[in-house]
């Protein structure tokens, strides 16, 4: 095959390489186009075969300089969604800690009040049992007075004695019995005051990496929009070149081929038609012998 049709070749699978995002094969099919074009042009003398040449050659090249830039600009555009997706994975992993976090809070005060109630409740049964055991001193009290009155002459401080030492045990008892909660509400305080401290702390870092990951996408931003610019740029250079190319070709071409169509006689002269029309034929008509068919 030729070295002209095959660069034909490389420059279409090079476009279909494109379509489907292979950039380094699709440049290495226009280097191979370039080089096909190379040996054209060694093959011939023609100036205009030379020059629709040498602009062929010189379209395969600026193709390869724009799919680079347009490989860069997609690995660009690649990191920016892969930057847009991390930092979304972020906020949401944020939200979900900071829910978590509120839960926990809630919880903790939740179980802070239930704990309060608890201990007034528990503060308020010595009275009770100190009520109760007034009672039952002055019970006991009334007994042994009616067993003083019943049995004279038992001595009074005996009794006494005994009631001193019962009101005691129970006194005690329900001393135990009030300090048996775990935890006091300070301690409860303290505890709630430390987590939600720690919650503070977690938020502001979640903050401040929220922060670092806005600046950074505003960079990715800016630089996109400066590659865009960029190669905004290079594509209307890159066509204004080749539209000056092909007019500048299109008149060298019609120069030299404007004198190639001139001979000694004028062209109207060559296809001038003739001066006198021949007379058509005479129409043939057939002569069937309809006797043979009877």
């Amino acid at each position: 095959m030729p070295p002209s049709p095959q660069a034909h070749q490389q420059g279409r699978h090079a476009d279909r390489l494109l379509t489907a995002a292979k950039y380094h094969d699709a440049i290495v099919c226009h280097e191979k186009a370039a080089d096909h074009l190379l040996r054209a042009m060694k093959m011939t003398s023609v100036p205009q075969a030379l020059m629709s040449l040498q602009l062929q050659y010189q379209f395969h090249f600026k193709q390869r300089d724009i799919i680079r830039e347009k490989h860069r600009r997609a690995q660009s555009y690649k990191k920016y969604l892969e930057q847009r997706e991390r930092e979304a994975q972020k906020k949401a992993q944020a939200a979900k800690e900071l829910k978590e976090l509120r839960d926990a809070e809630e919880q903790l005060q939740k179980n802070l009040a239930a704990n309060n109630e608890r201990d007034s409740e528990v503060e308020s049964e010595p009275d009770e049992d100190e009520n109760k055991t007034d009672s039952d001193d002055e019970t006991d009290l009334g007994r042994s007075n009616e067993k003083s009155v019943i049995h004279d002459g038992e001595p009074d401080s005996l009794l006494q004695f005994l009631n001193k030492n019962g009101r005691r045990d129970k006194f005690s008892s329900s001393v135990h019995a009030a300090t048996k909660a775990p935890k006091n509400a300070g301690e409860k305080m303290e505890e709630l005051q430390t987590s939600n401290h720690q919650l503070q702390d977690h938020v502001s870092s979640l903050l401040q990496e929220l922060e670092k990951t806005k600046h950074e996408l505003h960079s990715v931003k800016s630089e996109n929009r400066q590659l865009r610019r960029t190669v905004d740029i290079l594509t209307t250079q890159i066509e204004r070149y080749v539209a000056e190319d092909r007019r500048r070709a299109g008149q060298d071409l019609s120069v030299s081929i404007r004198p190639a169509f001139s001979t000694s006689d004028s062209f109207d002269e060559q296809i001038s038609p003739p001066s006198e029309i021949p007379p058509l034929a005479p129409l043939e008509i057939p002569d069937f012998d309809f006797d043979s068919f009877k």
